[in-house]
């Protein structure tokens, strides 16, 4: 569970977004990972910057006020010794997201698919300083692979934005190579 709890707080650290500065899709351009073999689709006026093992996806526009750019995250651990299961998995990240911010608020849950494969969906709001935000994580695992894709957005900007967020996770395959 040590490894399990690991990502987990890997899923917290994809807030750490919150503070980067790194549109609609006018053309798109994709993204392939050759070290997790994955690849996405993201729009061109986005900028992608990888983050240790998180790469980054930020629309080059922020807002005025907090100079926020709603932004997909999309983390990959691997995971040790014997795999979760997505709902074990889920538990634990809904809890450690408790316990790192304390005002979180869980809206949505529900199950899904990306790629083909299950998923849970999380959207939940937190207020970091002054700012209210709206986060949408798919969750899923692959072979010994957890992938958490996050949209993260201020919260009245998400409706504008999650359509945006939605085509990306849709967009998401998981290559065939590797483990």
């Amino acid at each position: 569970m040590k490894g399990l709890s690991r990502i987990a707080v890997g899923v917290s650290i994809c807030l750490a977004a919150l503070t980067l500065k790194p549109g609609v899709y006018a053309q798109a351009r994709t993204y392939t990972n050759s070290v997790y073999n994955y690849s996405v689709q993201y729009p061109a006026d986005y900028e992608y910057k990888p983050i240790g093992g998180i790469i980054t996806f930020a629309s080059t526009k922020t807002d005025k006020k907090f100079r926020f750019a709603h932004n997909v995250n999309i983390m990959v651990g691997t995971l040790g010794g014997k795999t979760p299961s997505l709902d074990d998995f889920f538990a634990q990240s809904k809890v450690r997201l408790k316990k790192n911010l304390p005002n979180v608020e869980f809206m949505e849950e529900k199950p899904g698919k990306v790629a083909g494969l299950a998923s849970r969906r999380l959207v939940y709001t937190t207020r970091q300083k002054e700012a209210m935000f709206k986060i949408l994580q798919e969750m899923f695992i692959h072979r010994n692979q957890v992938f958490v894709i996050t949209f993260t957005d201020l919260a009245e900007g998400y409706n504008a934005h999650i359509g945006q967020a939605e085509k990306m996770i849709r967009t998401f395959k998981v290559l065939n190579e590797g483990p």
